[in-house]
């Protein structure tokens, strides 16, 4: 069971996550990353600069989300932090 996987696939990328499945399972990791599309993860993420993060969020605000999963990227934990903090403010202001 990939909960995952799963969850992706009810939610319209069923034809990917089963190819990413196989893959995986045959032991083909690189292969089974460069066949996730590019659509499915921007979808689902929140990826880009500030300008596209604000923009996102402010959508999300828009039709009644209020609560979101932040998960930082940085080169250490003072720039995921650092990140982390620019996202709060940014949705403190929408």
């Amino acid at each position: 069971m990939n909960f995952y996987n799963d969850a992706y696939a009810r939610s319209g990328f069923e034809k990917p996550c089963h190819e990413v499945r196989q893959l995986w399972l045959s032991g083909k990791r690189d292969e089974a990353a460069r066949a996730v599309p590019d659509h499915m993860v921007q979808g689902t993420a929140i990826l880009g600069d500030e300008a596209h993060v604000r923009d996102r969020l402010q959508k999300y605000r828009d039709v009644g989300i209020t609560e979101l999963t932040v998960l930082p990227i940085g080169d250490d934990a003072t720039a995921r932090l650092d990140t982390l903090g620019k996202v709060v403010e940014m949705a403190r202001e929408i």
